[in-house]
């Protein structure tokens, strides 16, 4: 009795270890990692949510949100405290411009820059730092299907001389690693990402189709009631 009674003792003990727990939420590193801007860009990812909007604050930027490139206009962080004593580097750019297969073709995987600014001290300050490259919105290549697009603040270990450094004409093929090494910026802080594509002309048609229609009968509307 006392055996059968310790074999069902056993066997409960193993079906309660064996029950799957809760899934552990990712991390916000894990995020990028899972998005693979750790093997695109060849940096570690950033440890913290960058908190990011478009147009005047009505489009959020959140971990791989889709949001289309015609919405996505100058970026503005959020969240900032008072002015640090601290230099940062904020990068703007698409992880992967011709959306190249990294295993397949890691030689074609080229990052366009969309933004580069040093020498930060204000994230939420548009005039705060020194400007490479200025922050531009840019619609993926049509066919070339869906990109992500990302945002990164890296803290600087000292202030960078800009005043020969110019990335406006060197956008396409941004070295980010390099760029890292050379001027000796820590890893990523904090960071964020969407994904977007080239807008569907159609779904597009549609949507200023509806909105003109809406219009339409507003005025029509208005007309009767004078």
């Amino acid at each position: 009795m006392k055996l059968v009674i310790a074999c069902v003792a056993v066997l409960f003990l193993a079906s309660a270890l064996a029950k799957p727990g809760k899934k552990k939420k990712p991390s916000i590193a894990d995020s990028f990692i899972e998005a693979g801007f750790v093997e695109l860009l060849n940096i570690s990812a950033p440890t913290t949510m960058l908190q990011v909007t478009f147009n005047d604050g009505e489009i959020e930027m959140n971990m791989g949100n889709y949001i289309r490139p015609d919405l996505a206009v100058d970026p503005e962080i959020g969240g900032c405290e008072e002015e640090s004593e601290r230099y940062m580097t904020f990068m703007y750019g698409d992880a992967n411009y011709d959306n190249a297969d990294p295993e397949e073709n890691p030689e074609c995987i080229r990052t366009l820059l969309l933004g580069l600014k040093v020498n930060v001290k204000d994230l939420c300050d548009p005039e705060s730092g020194d400007v490479l490259a200025k922050t531009i919105s840019h619609s993926p290549r049509p066919g070339s299907g869906e990109h992500a697009y990302f945002i990164y603040v890296l803290e600087q270990k000292e202030w960078i001389d800009a005043s020969c450094l110019n990335y406006e004409e060197k956008r396409i093929n941004f070295p980010v690693a390099n760029f890292v090494a050379e001027n000796n910026l820590c890893d990523p802080e904090a960071g964020n990402y969407y994904l977007t594509s080239y807008p569907d002309v159609e779904e597009v048609c549609e949507e200023i189709c509806e909105e003109q229609n809406q219009e339409n009968q507003y005025y029509k509307y208005k007309s009767k009631r004078n």
